[in-house]
């Protein structure tokens, strides 16, 4: 090994692996009722590393298991709008206008298969889908024109890829 050579890593003192520091149970709290805040600031392009609650929602989001469950979301969007276009005059349960999912039925599949690919994935990206689906104001629920929702899902698509 060459002379001032340093290890980019170091051996473990002891024989047992540690465990993971799990973020206690106020941070995760703080980080679940500002979840639509935090995915917003994340979706912005703020530092994941400038607050521990936009980091710990950061590893929240780089899950695969999160990036799972959003894509689910988008199909149980899409399987509530197709339902209620074969019921006739009867009002959505879902709060959003099943027409707009319809006409973005494409792009929302595949942003849902997006999501499901090996990646890799832009933090940004994740935050603009989870942003979308959670936002009560946001152009999913409440959008009047499908091209709302067409821009706010392609940029989802962009992001993910930056």
């Amino acid at each position: 090994m060459p002379s001032g050579y340093v290890m980019p890593y170091s051996m473990p003192s002891r024989s047992r692996p540690r465990r993971p520091h799990r973020p206690s149970l106020r941070l995760r709290a703080r980080v679940w009722f500002k979840t639509v805040e935090l995915d917003a600031a994340l979706a912005a392009g703020d530092d994941p590393t400038r607050t521990p609650e936009l980091a710990l929602r950061a590893e929240q989001l780089a899950d695969p298991s999160m990036r799972e469950r959003l894509a689910q979301a988008i199909l149980r969007v899409i399987t509530i709008a197709d339902r209620h276009k074969s019921e006739a005059l009867i009002m959505p349960l879902a709060p959003f206008r099943p027409w707009q999912i319809d006409a973005n039925r494409t792009l929302l599949l595949e942003l849902a298969a997006r999501l499901r690919d090996s990646g890799p994935h832009a933090l940004r990206g994740v935050a603009m889908t989870a942003l979308m689906l959670e936002d009560g104001t946001g152009p999913l629920l409440f959008g009047n024109r499908p091209a709302t929702l067409e821009r706010a899902v392609r940029a989802c698509l962009s992001a993910l890829d930056a």
